[in-house]
């Protein structure tokens, strides 16, 4: 009897397990039909505050995907190097899925990444910053080799972008630095931009904004001049776009675009087409004409955003709580 106890015991269990399988397979695989049919993805990448930018890393005209961030808990800014950790991936866009290429995750600082040819060669390189170094990256094979590092005399390097700004045919490397003078109530930044001369990074130009740069980047116009979007704020106040051109950085246009005042650290441009991404989880687009920048659209994302990115059809949008979506638009 007690035999016959246990094995009905037994057999309930085995049921009950079957069925929750059963339920979970059927909520996976809903999930799965949902985000293959929509274009939909998600994923971690292990990474977080993670920054996007798109590359060509072999010259071969399709856009491939760079990703870095911090890896593990947050840590301060005088944290020594040793017990700080971040990285950098190289992905190939498969559909609505990235298929990583290359890594690497010995490296102490990502607080942001561009891509661009600096060299000319027709290859894309890719340019890191975080705490005043700028590191140059070339893919080997499936290796992320180091090919320049120079290193800032002020720590406070946020943002970078790859751009031809003062239109003589090549790229330059664009970096933000912020600095706040003792007893000034509001902080200011410094773009400064640099070339790519024989494995070095030397200065070109300059130019000056009131105020902390959210994000930058490079934005092409009708006419085929590239033009400096920047987000400029104070604190958690901000939203303000301006557009800058030549290498005065003069201003072309600026207005608020953001609902609120509320800050848009994650900018992107493609072609003339730009995309703002509020800490609040909107999103704006919108497109540079002679005049500045048409009426934007604007869609909510579930929740904020730490890095967007356009690709030919489709979104890329990022966050700590999400990780990484793909939307199509």
């Amino acid at each position: 009897m007690a035999n016959g106890k246990r094995q009905t015991a037994n057999g309930g269990w085995r049921c009950i397990c079957k069925s929750v399988m059963r339920w979970w397979g059927g909520i996976f695989y809903f999930l799965l039909f949902t985000f293959y049919f929509c274009g939909v993805s998600w994923c971690d990448l292990g990474l977080r505050d993670v920054r996007v930018a798109r590359v060509d890393i072999d010259g071969d005209g399709t856009v491939e995907v760079v990703a870095g961030g911090r890896i593990g808990q947050a840590v301060a800014v005088d944290v020594p190097r040793n017990n700080r950790k971040a990285g950098i991936g190289v992905y190939r866009v498969d559909g609505a899925l990235l298929q990583l290429i290359c890594e690497r995750e010995d490296l102490f600082w990502v607080a942001d990444v561009a891509g661009g040819d600096l060299d000319g060669d027709g290859i894309d390189e890719i340019v890191a910053v975080g705490l005043g170094h700028v590191m140059i990256f070339d893919v080997v094979g499936n290796r992320l080799v180091e090919i320049g590092h120079e290193i800032l005399e002020h720590h406070w390097t946020d943002r970078v972008m790859v751009g031809d700004v003062d239109g003589d045919g090549r790229v330059e490397v664009g970096v933000t630095v912020y600095d706040i003078a003792q007893g000034a109530e509001i902080g200011r930044s410094e773009v400064r931009f640099f070339s790519w001369v024989q494995t070095r990074l030397e200065s070109s130009f300059v130019f000056f904004v009131d105020g902390h740069v959210g994000d930058l980047c490079g934005v092409t116009a009708a006419r085929g001049e590239t033009y400096v979007a920047l987000e400029v704020g104070v604190g958690d106040e901000g939203g303000e776009i301006q557009m800058r051109v030549g290498h005065t950085g003069r201003v072309f246009w600026r207005g608020d675009l953001t609902v609120g005042g509320v800050r848009a650290l994650s900018l992107d441009a493609r072609e003339t087409q730009l995309v703002i991404g509020g800490i609040d989880g909107q999103v704006w687009m919108s497109q540079v004409t002679s005049f500045g920048l048409s009426r934007a659209n604007v869609f909510q994302h579930a929740v904020g955003l730490s890095g967007v990115l356009l690709l030919s059809d489709r979104l890329m949008t990022l966050s700590n709580r999400m990780g990484l979506k793909i939307l199509r638009f």
